[in-house]
């Protein structure tokens, strides 16, 4: 009976949490300010990007940004084929720096949290 109850409990605490964080991605993904930049290859970005979006592999983003003189502060959101390589893509630009980066997963997540 504990060991159920604890289950049901953790359950809706998880998911309490995945809808604050869903929440918290909508809010940022509409900040108008927030770089897009797809860290696939450049042949993904072809067959199935978004135009108008950067695009880098997910090991050259700290160099990319840099080259850009895009500053450390700049809200920026990365996106991949299913949320795996931007989310090491987000790891690197942490531990260059840059504060305000978010993981919105797959291009397909992307789309749908601007609407597009």
């Amino acid at each position: 009976m504990k060991i159920k109850l604890v289950a049901t409990i953790l359950a809706f605490c998880g998911a309490l949490f995945a809808h604050a964080a869903d929440d918290t991605l909508q809010k940022a993904a509409q900040d108008p300010e927030r770089l897009w930049v797809d860290v696939r290859s450049l042949k993904e970005k072809q067959a199935n990007g978004i135009e108008g979006d950067g695009q880098v592999e997910w090991q050259g983003i700290v160099e990319f940004l840099s080259a850009q003189g895009i500053e450390k502060d700049r809200p920026i959101a990365l996106y991949c084929r299913s949320g795996n390589r931007s989310g090491m893509a987000t790891q690197l630009l942490a531990k260059a720096g840059y504060t305000d980066v978010i993981n919105a997963g797959s291009v397909g997540d992307a789309r749908k949290l601007r609407g597009l």
